[in-house]
């Protein structure tokens, strides 16, 4: 069953919502690399047409300096270079902080609630401290 399915299910609790959650994250952070980027555009490659970036087909902007520049303090990538850092790693970077985002949420709810679902495992003064939590925040 996929993570996707899980997370959807009825029966997931709060503590497997977490877990889920931070392996998506280090999955996710271990495609962040050049390595994976290269099996990725092999993979497209088979499937379209065409072979170049778009930046290798442009001509060379002209940079517009200010006095007391030179181009030597510029940086141009190339094709490659400019689509990993500003297309893959990007996406990767914002689907990271999302669901870093949706799991801090998770964390919270299971911080509050989360001794209703094991309330036979916790102590009877943990319990009550715990309950009394929930009406002071």
């Amino acid at each position: 069953m996929s993570v996707s399915k899980i997370l959807q299910g009825e029966n997931v609790d709060l503590d497997q919502t977490v877990n889920l959650y931070e392996m998506l994250e280090s999955c996710l952070m271990s495609l962040r690399n050049e390595e994976k980027f290269s099996t990725f555009k092999s993979k497209a490659k088979s499937m379209c047409g065409s072979q170049h970036y778009k930046k290798d087909t442009q001509r060379k902007r002209k940079l517009k300096l200010t006095y007391g520049e030179s181009e030597k303090e510029h940086t141009e990538f190339n094709g490659r270079k400019s689509f990993i850092t500003d297309s893959y790693y990007s996406a990767i970077d914002t689907l990271k902080s999302h669901l870093a985002r949706r799991k801090d949420v998770y964390l919270q709810l299971r911080n509050s609630f989360g001794f209703l679902w094991n309330m036979n495992e916790v102590e009877k003064f943990d319990l009550k401290e715990k309950a009394n939590n929930l009406f002071i925040s």
